[in-house]
């Protein structure tokens, strides 16, 4: 298995799905993120694009500002909010994000 087959453009819905089934979220709930959030996500953390994201590293730095946003506004995550994250360097990117 190669993870860069692992690590594409879908891995964060794979994973948010995962995260929701073991620690059991209910997404109508608690809407922490919606689909098109976690599609921009994976876009930009790609694995095979590491001159924007760094794969898994990138992800799960979006997945802590993205719970942290819930947990401070009780609002979902947007792909807005996620570009702002990006923009204002809160996410880990790239070369940044070792």
């Amino acid at each position: 298995v190669r993870l860069s087959d692992i690590y594409d453009i879908n891995f964060p819905i794979y994973l948010w799905e995962k995260y929701c089934e073991v620690f059991d979220i209910n997404k109508e709930k608690y809407p922490v993120v919606d689909r098109a959030t976690l599609t921009a996500i994976g876009q930009v953390c790609d694995g095979s694009r590491r001159d924007i994201g760094n794969g898994p590293r990138s992800t799960i730095s979006a997945f802590k500002v993205m719970a942290n946003h819930y947990l401070g506004t009780q609002s979902t995550y947007k792909v807005n909010d996620f570009v702002e994250d990006c923009l204002a360097r809160e996410i880990s990117l790239g070369e940044n994000s070792d």
